[in-house]
This record gives structure tokens, C-alpha cells and sequence, in this order.
């Protein structure tokens, strides 16, 4: 993860605000191919130039002097520089010369011959011996040949790779599939350390990677040459070829084969919304891998063009890149924008698209060629408008329907389904609760433009005294608004004979369990139990960012609730567990610590300096394998593992 600093401004009320400068925390992604060397003995048989003569002794054989002719081999092991890395047996054939000098003097010198093997890949490796003359010595004592070099006695030849080729093998790294196989000729060798893995675009392979990156490493956090973010054309990935390092005192027949796993990209996404008046007319939505061809698209859903008509003014597009998240989203829109996708150039003549959006769309940014890799964690969305005759913009901008929160006494009371226009302000009626009343029958609310609908009143409710002075024994319910459109349960057929009535589900048994819980970032929906089932509750929600005591706990149709009043239920999913706890707690030596908010997202514009101490005042239990974080702000946590209490 690299610091960033972004350069914002603003225009305000038509004049410049002064520039603000934000430290950003992006969190770019690297891919670093990975290439292994195999180690498993090859398969099949492989040759080498050696020529065993009839007979064959070895170096620990028993052997008279007469066995010493031209029709005996002296077989000796030989290794690469590294001992460990056995090579070919060596058959050294004596001429009559060295045959007769080792019978009178009782030893003689010979010249080690190179050793050129060819695997059963059809690769080559050529080695040469270290020493170019080695010596036998015959004992007659003990009738055993004894090898010597430099006048020290060994028990191998030892060789050195000289030249040699590599057998590469491409598979996917998520399935372990084989896709293609490459001999790289002569690329090993003495002095060598390392060889470039050629990449399969270059192999005109290209076509089987399917949905895979190249044989490429590629920083995405290093972007050059961004001219257009919005046209992946003009966005360079920065591959760089993979350089595989080796040791050349290590090779033989048997690890000169490497195999390069190649990473899974994530696909493009193309998204064609169609509107009108404002609402989602239609939504058609594709999703390729790169190296792939688009089929064409069919199932467009468009507006009737007697009653509707297109207003490409208002078309857009929205662009992001889960590998660029230094880019953020592009937006381009507005007339010029529509022509230069949909509207084909005909003799220089404009001919506007009344159809097959979706398609031309694809073909302007594909070409009807395979999908490039730049393509690659690509989402975009394009959205055209259509207007019904006589509607307005401004009208429907100006209503507003949305559910009203009041805080009261009794908790957080909901009212459903307000309508007002933006910018008024208008009267709520406030929810009755039985057995209590209300200081209250009507709140004002302020119909925001940014379509909510707020009040910034409380509501009190007593408890209705009886006759005789006490307050009501039955316990506080809500009365909700019946929906605008119940639908009835169908009705099954009768039974000719039925049993007796049941006894009403049972409720399941909760468990005790004392703790905490937090919202997040939205209102937290109530339930309550009946007959083993949560039922919603339509009228009470829990507050943004607010914390709850809950004191049992309970598992229904597989999830898991907390009791935070008297049967009033959250779900374990919408909400966080915490432990009441304060402290400081230091990062550790990293540029930047990153954050997550209570929904465990990663926070992309803060980040925390490195040996900085900060006040924590619980200890969250976040996402669903709930991992420990340390909260240091509202909606801000820093993970466990990340810094040191002190």
C-alpha cells in the first residue's frame, strides 16, 4: 500500500475555494506471476552420448588386471557442480594405450569427455567436465580401480552446465490446468543466473488464456501515460516480463522444466440501464473475461417510441477499475457523448440509434475483437433516458417519498411511506403506542433535497393510568400502518378429514448471553418472535451508530438474533458485536495502517501513520468471521494485528 497525496478544489457560489490537500490511502493491486521450477523425476526415458562398451565395471567392482581390455567400460557417477545434483553415469572406454599404461604402471590419465543429455521433453543440456584429466590407479592388493583428481581420490566426475533449454508449461493457477507448452531454446547456461519466460500474446497464444493474465507482472499502483481513464486504450498496465531466477550447479534432466501459473483476472462488466421518467425502464447486464469474444446480446427492453421519446442529453456512463482504484470512477454524459457511441457514421452523415443499444455499445468498446486485457476488473455502466409526453423533470425531482424517524422516550419511531416536496415543510402524524399517549399528535418534518425527510422533534409517551391509579398491565404495542397492498395467504384446499387443531408453534428456547451490540451505517430493523417465527417490526427501527445492551440470544431458521428489549430482536448480520474496554494502542513500523469502517469495508482515504498512538474505547467483533479491531473513532477500526497495545 503506497501513500498518496490527491489535490482537491472546489468551485463554490461561482467563486474558487481555497485548494485542500487530503492524505489518501489507495489500496492497488499487484500481480507477480508465479514460477516455479519442477522437481518431480521426468517421465520417460532420456539419452545422452554416452557409448557403454560389452562388459561394465564399476569403480567398487572386484576386477583382475586381465578384465582391463577394450571391450570394458569403467561406469563412474558424475554430478553438476552441486554434489547433490546427480547427472548421467560416465563410461569411460581406455584406448590400448592407457589400457597398457594402467596395467604396468598401475595407473594412467584420461581425458573426460563432455556430456550432452537429451531428455525425454526433447531438450538439450550440455555439460563439460571441471576437470578435462582425471587419473586411474590399479591396486593389485585389493584388484579395485581408484579415481583421482588433482592427486585426491573422488568418487564421481563433476560437470558444469554450459548451455541447456528450458521446458515451460503454462496452467491456470485456479484450476491447475495445462494450457500450453513451450521449449525455450538454449536460454540456460554457465554464468547464467535467471531467463525471461516468453509471454503467450507474444507466442500468438493469446486466444487460450481465457479469462487469465499473460505471463506478465504487472504493478497496477504504477499507472503510466493515463491520458483518458475512461478509454482503457489510453491506460498502460505496466507489464514486465517474468525473469525466473535458477542455479546452474543445480540443473539436470530432471528440474529443468518450470512451470509458470498463470493468475485469474477479474472480468469486465458492461451494464446497460434504460430509464424513463426518471425509474428504471429495463437493465441488461454482461460479464466476460478477458481473452474471450462477446456473444451478441438480445432480450433490449425499450420504451414504446410513440409515447416515449429518447433525450440523449441525459446519456451517461460511469467507468471504474477494481485494479485502479487510484482512478476512482469517470463519468462522461451529454449529447456528444450519445453520438460518438450509438449514432454510426454513414457517408458523414449522423444516423441516430433507435435500437440494439446494448450491442453498439459493446462494439464501439470492443471492436468485435476478443477482450483485451486492459479490460481487466473493468465495470461500466451506460444509462439512457427516455420521456414520456408531458413529463417533467423538475416535478418528479420535487416529490419526495421516503420513512420519517422520531426519537421519543419509547425509542426510535418509524413512520413509513411520507411524501412531500423538496424544500417544504410539513406535519407527520406521531405513531400511538397502546396503553401510552402521546405529548404529542403531529411533529414538522423538513423535506430535504437530498430526499430525506427529517424532524428534529422528540416525542414523549406516559403510561395511560386505570381507574385506579395504576398504569396499564398490558405491555406497550406498536400499532403499524397496514400495508397499501396486503396480500392475502392463499387458501389451501380443505382436508376431507382433518386432525384436530395443533398446538401454536412453540417459540424456540433462546440462550442467556449478556454483551453489546453497534449499528452500522443504516437503521437496524426490529423483529419480534411468534410461533417460532421473527416477524418484523414496521414502525421501530434502531438509530444509525448506536449501541445496545442485549441480554439473550437465539437462533431461528438458521439465524442468529439478539433480544435488545423486551422481544424486540436484531439480526446478528446487521449489527456488530463489542466488549467495553479502553486504551492506547501504537501502530507498528508501516507507512500507513489502514482502517475499516463497522461494516469491515476498507476505508480508501484514511490510513494511520507509522509509531502513532491512539485511544480505543472498545474491541469489535467485525464481518462474519468476526475478527478483532480496535475502535479509535466513530466508524473508524484498526485491525488487532496491526498495532501494539501499550
Amino acid at each position: 500500500m503506497k501513500k498518496k497525496t490527491i489535490l482537491l478544489s472546489a468551485i463554490i457560489l461561482g467563486g474558487f475555494a481555497a485548494p485542500i490537500v487530503q492524505q489518501s490511502v489507495v489500496n492497488a493491486q499487484t500481480i507477480q506471476t508465479e514460477v516455479v521450477q519442477n522437481t518431480n523425476k521426468q517421465e520417460g526415458e532420456s539419452t545422452n552420448n554416452q557409448e557403454p562398451r560389452t562388459n561394465k565395471i564399476k569403480l567398487s567392482d572386484k576386477i583382475s588386471s586381465d578384465q582391463l581390455n577394450a571391450d570394458t567400460s569403467i561406469v563412474i557417477p558424475s554430478t553438476n557442480k552441486d554434489v547433490n545434483t546427480k547427472l548421467d553415469d560416465i563410461y569411460v572406454n581406455l584406448n590400448d594405450k592407457e589400457i597398457a599404461e594402467l596395467k604396468a604402471n598401475k595407473e594412467t590419465n584420461f581425458q573426460v569427455d563432455d556430456l550432452e543429455i537429451t531428455t525425454s521433453w526433447g531438450g538439450s543440456l550440455s555439460y563439460e567436465s571441471v576437470s578435462s584429466d582425471m587419473q586411474l590407479q590399479y591396486d593389485d592388493s585389493t584388484q579395485t580401480l581408484s579415481l583421482l583428481d588433482d592427486s585426491k581420490k573422488v568418487n564421481h566426475i563433476t560437470y558444469e552446465l554450459m548451455h541447456g533449454d528450458a521446458n515451460v508449461h503454462y496452467i491456470f493457477k485456479d484450476t491447475g490446468e495445462e494450457i500450453y507448452q513451450k521449449i525455450h531454446d538454449d536460454t540456460l547456461g554457465s554464468g547464467e543466473q535467471d531467463f525471461t519466460v516468453e509471454d503467450l500474446v507474444s507466442l500468438q497464444k493469446d486466444y487460450l488464456l481465457k479469462g487469465h493474465f499473460d505471463a506478465v507482472s504487472i504493478d497496477f499502483d504504477n499507472i503510466a501515460n493515463v491520458v483518458n481513464p475512461s478509454n482503457p486504450a489510453e491506460i498502460s498496465f505496466k507489464e514486465e516480463p517474468i525473469v525466473k531466477e535458477y542455479d546452474p550447479d543445480k540443473i539436470n534432466k530432471d528440474n529443468a522444466e518450470f512451470t509458470v501459473k498463470l493468475e485469474k483476472a477479474e472480468p469486465t462488466i458492461f451494464n446497460l440501464n434504460v430509464y424513463l421518467d426518471g425509474k428504471i425502464f429495463s437493465k441488461q447486464s454482461l460479464t466476460a473475461d478477458i481473452y474471450t469474444k462477446l456473444s451478441k446480446q438480445t432480450g433490449e427492453k425499450l420504451p414504446d417510441p410513440s409515447t416515449a421519446k429518447l433525450n440523449n442529453n441525459k446519456t451517461h456512463t460511469d467507468v471504474n477499475y477494481s485494479y485502479f482504484p487510484q482512478l476512482g470512477v469517470t463519468t462522461m454524459s451529454g449529447k456528444a457523448f450519445h453520438q460518438t457511441i450509438f449514432d454510426v457514421g454513414n457517408n458523414w452523415i449522423d444516423e441516430p440509434t433507435t435500437e440494439d443499444f446494448f450491442n453498439q455499445a459493446l462494439h464501439y468498446y470492443i471492436r468485435d475483437m476478443d477482450i483485451h486485457h486492459l479490460f481487466a476488473g473493468r465495470k461500466q455502466t451506460i444509462s439512457i433516458y427516455y420521456e414520456s409526453d408531458g413529463y417533467s423533470e423538475e416535478e418528479a425531482n420535487s416529490t419526495v417519498t421516503s420513512n420519517v424517524h422520531i426519537n421519543s422516550n419509547l425509542g426510535l419511531q418509524t413512520v413509513l411511506n411520507v411524501t412531500g416536496k423538496k424544500g417544504e415543510t410539513i406535519l407527520v402524524d406521531v405513531p400511538q403506542i397502546e396503553g401510552y399517549e402521546s405529548d404529542k399528535k403531529t411533529v414538522t418534518a423538513k423535506v430535504n433535497e437530498d430526499g430525506t425527510i427529517t424532524t428534529n422533534e422528540k416525542v414523549k409517551y406516559s403510561l395511560i393510568k386505570d381507574d385506579e391509579g395504576a398504569g396499564s398491565t398490558k405491555p406497550p404495542i406498536t400499532n403499524p400502518e397496514p400495508s397499501p397492498n396486503p396480500t392475502p395467504d392463499p387458501s389451501p384446499a380443505p382436508n376431507p378429514n382433518p386432525a384436530p387443531n395443533p398446538n401454536p408453534a412453540p417459540n424456540p428456547n433462546p440462550d442467556k448471553m449478556n454483551g453489546f451490540v453497534g449499528t452500522m451505517k443504516q437503521y437496524v430493523k426490529l423483529y419480534q418472535l411468534e410461533k417460532g417465527k421473527m416477524k418484523p417490526i414496521t414502525n421501530k427501527e434502531l438509530g444509525k451508530h448506536s449501541d445496545w445492551k442485549f441480554d439473550q440470544t437465539i437462533k431461528v431458521n438458521g439465524k442468529i438474533y439478539y433480544r435488545v428489549a423486551t422481544n424486540e430482536w436484531v439480526d446478528a448480520k446487521t449489527v456488530y458485536r463489542y466488549q467495553v474496554e479502553s486504551g492506547i494502542v501504537e501502530t507498528k513500523d508501516k507507512e500507513f495502517t489502514s482502517l475499516v469502517s463497522s461494516d469491515a469495508k476498507l476505508i480508501s482515504n484514511r490510513g494511520l501513520g507509522a509509531h502513532s498512538s491512539w485511544k480505543y474505547d472498545r474491541i469489535a467483533y467485525l464481518g462474519d468471521n468476526e475478527e478483532k479491531y480496535y475502535r479509535v473513532a466513530t466508524d473508524e477500526f484498526i485491525a488487532l494485528n496491526d498495532v501494539i497495545r501499550k
